[in-house]
């Protein structure tokens, strides 16, 4: 029941085998690389870990170019556009060129052109969309937790601070309480490795291979249909990380407190 709660896959269709062999394999995958026995089989290096957005500096295309592997400014004076010419055509003049031509609705769901971060931990650059990573959300509710760059070697992976705190209910899974009753919600159980395990889906994965179609527990199992207005599809939930960040932990609770389910996304009696 749990395959079909979070990733609607059912064991009586046709292709449940390999479908489940696939899932498997993704799987390993993140074990492999939480055990760090992958890496360089793809010529990557260790990941680099961030606990905040402000390791990167935001700078403009027109600014003096830094030289990457020094830091230093270039010795000609010339502008990070001049210096860094194929990426600020691709990051940020089709990027403009594409939102330029697009209607206001088909912009709202775009990117904005990228520009240039200067990361002085790595004496190198990281492009993306303007603004401090950490601080965006809806309004003024900071809602961003974490992000994988796999753009570039080596990977970073960034936990924003608010993953630390009221956003988990607990630090640990060794401080959840007894469940003593039916009806009990996963959501009561979220802790700050939660959003680890999720980034690891899309370093070890890929983020171009795993789009976060949904975050609310309610979108990821379907009771509650997605900003498109519809509901989630078996192949957006098995891409999703946050579908197996909450597949792991109800199958956790399972373990840790045997008498009860959370294949429902709720505690419930198992029958005897």
């Amino acid at each position: 029941m749990h395959l079909w709660t979070f990733f609607k896959v059912d064991a009586a269709d046709d292709s449940f085998e390999s479908t489940v062999d696939r899932m498997i394999g993704d799987l390993q995958k993140v074990r492999d690389a939480i055990d760090d026995k992958s890496e360089g089989d793809d010529g990557d290096d260790k990941p680099w870990i961030f606990c905040d957005s402000t390791f990167l500096t935001e700078m403009k295309w027109t600014a003096t170019a830094l030289i990457e592997g020094t830091g230093e400014q270039d010795p000609q004076g010339r502008q990070m556009r001049k210096v860094y010419e194929g990426i600020y055509e691709v990051n940020y003049l089709e990027v403009k060129k594409r939102r330029d031509a697009a209607s206001k609705t088909e912009r709202a769901k775009m990117p904005l052109p990228f520009v240039p971060f200067w990361c002085e931990d790595l004496k190198a650059f990281r492009y993306d969309e303007p603004g401090d990573y950490c601080s965006k959300g809806r309004g003024s509710q900071k809602t961003n937790m974490g992000a994988t760059d796999d753009n570039l070697q080596p990977n970073t992976l960034t936990f924003c601070p608010q993953n630390w705190g009221d956003a988990a209910r607990y630090p640990n899974m060794f401080q959840f309480p007894d469940v003593t009753e039916e009806g009990v919600s996963l959501e009561e159980y979220t802790t700050e490795a939660m959003t680890f395990l999720h980034e690891m889906f899309h370093f070890a994965l890929e983020v171009e291979n795993t789009p976060d179609t949904a975050y609310l527990l309610g979108e990821i199992v379907g009771s509650i249909a997605l900003a498109d207005g519809a509901t989630i599809t078996q192949e957006q939930a098995i891409k999703n990380p946050e579908s197996w960040t909450l597949f792991a932990l109800a199958c956790y609770l399972g373990e840790r407190f045997p008498d009860y389910s959370w294949a429902s996304t709720k505690s419930k009696l198992r029958e005897s």
